[in-house]
């Protein structure tokens, strides 16, 4: 990275299919820190959107949503039916790539 990017990302120009692949090691990322908090994949999706193509060009905005399903500690089995044994919980970040984009 340049002086005009320091303390930047780093993120880099990239076409359709190099977009895949980022947005591919981003979920993959993600997956990794869910299993650090023991949540179980069938519990967790990663929403990756752009505004545009390629995804990472400079000034671009990304939008990623997480969304989990947390289990209720210590539900008593009787209750399963009347109680929900799980509630969804969701977080959204949005950010922009860099003005100079990637090198």
């Amino acid at each position: 990275m340049g002086a005009r990017q320091s303390g930047a990302s780093d993120l880099r120009l990239a076409r359709l299919a190099r977009d895949r692949e980022l947005l591919e090691r981003a979920r993959a990322a993600a997956q990794v820190a869910f299993e650090d908090f023991g949540f179980l994949p069938e519990e967790t999706s990663v929403a990756i959107t752009c505004d545009g193509s390629p995804c990472l060009r400079p000034d671009a905005r990304v939008s990623v949503t997480t969304s989990i399903r947390v289990r209720l500690p210590y539900l008593p089995a009787f209750l399963g039916d009347a109680v929900p044994a799980a509630i969804p919980v969701s977080a959204t970040h949005v950010a922009t790539v860099g003005r100079f984009g990637g090198s």
